[in-house]
């Protein structure tokens, strides 16, 4: 038994990086591919693991740690039996949170908050023949102008670029201040694979965190920020890939609060004017603090 978790903890270490397909779970562990799905098929029942439930991922069956569980517990604990005592302590930890969010315009000493959803649309330039481009992100942050702190949002997921030409995807949702302006917003990317003629390949990532000022933030109730990443692939001199990308970031208003992290919305003439119009000249892409 405790042999047998010791493996899942392996598991649950590889997914707290990044999303991993069984597959490549396989060759990190130096396990059969069928031992490793017996493995995966018993995180998912005990509600530590999720597999990505988008559309374009199905063909490569994407893991993750699933949102609420404690992995830091699941890590200390030594025999599969103690699963279950984690799992009802993430319960009750949730159950109290949608009391706090029941309670939230009353929340950090009086100060009303809002729910400020996270999208991100991007026009790629890649390679002829690409299929799709997978952006794999760890967490989402905000940081309230005249702040030095940042808001996170430690949502992991995986986005198709290639599918968000003229379409805004929700990747994440952060409780921040009302009528406070947001300045700045960063996108912590993981990895990047590109799908070119049936092939995937690794794409080199040089900033993994990147940042943008974001024009007009006021948050308010039904409120988005909206990221443009502006990716180019570009070829190495080593005949790998690159991620080349000008972020920007602005505000939008009238979005459904309620939508889910992996929604989408087809972006009006006049969001995709304004994002024309700024072209990158007033934002910044770093890896920064």
């Amino acid at each position: 038994m405790g042999k047998t978790w010791h493996m899942k903890k392996r598991i649950l270490k590889i997914l707290s990086k990044r999303p991993c397909t069984p597959g490549e779970m396989s060759k990190l562990l130096g396990l059969s591919p069928s031992t490793v799905s017996v493995h995966i098929a018993e995180l998912e029942r005990m509600g530590a693991i999720e597999r990505v439930e988008n559309s374009y991922a199905k063909r490569w069956k994407y893991y993750r740690i699933k949102p609420g569980f404690n992995i830091e517990k699941a890590m200390s604990v030594k025999e599969v039996n103690m699963i279950p005592l984690i799992l009802m302590g993430v319960a009750i930890a949730a159950f109290i949170g949608v009391g706090v969010f029941i309670g939230l315009t009353h929340q950090g000493g009086g100060k009303p908050a809002t729910i400020l959803t996270i999208q991100l649309t991007d026009p790629p330039s890649v390679p002829n023949g690409t299929q799709a481009l997978l952006v794999s992100y760890s967490s989402l942050q905000a940081r309230m102008s005249g702040s030095a702190g940042w808001i996170t949002d430690n949502t992991t997921g995986i986005v198709n670029l290639m599918s968000l030409a003229n379409v805004s995807e929700v990747v994440g949702k952060l409780k921040v201040p009302m009528n406070v302006s947001v300045g700045m917003i960063r996108f912590n990317i993981t990895s990047v694979r590109i799908l070119v003629g049936g092939r995937t390949y690794n794409v080199e990532v040089p900033d993994h965190q990147l940042s943008a000022n974001v024009i007009g933030g006021v948050t308010a109730d039904n409120m988005s920020i909206l990221i443009d990443m502006r990716t180019k692939i570009a070829s190495a001199p080593n005949a790998t890939y690159m991620l080349v990308t000008s972020l920007k970031a602005i505000a939008i208003h009238n979005i459904n609060a309620n939508e889910q992290v992996g929604s989408t919305n087809q972006l009006n003439v006049s969001v995709e004017n304004e994002l024309n119009q700024i072209a990158g000249d007033n934002n910044t892409t770093s890896s920064g603090p």
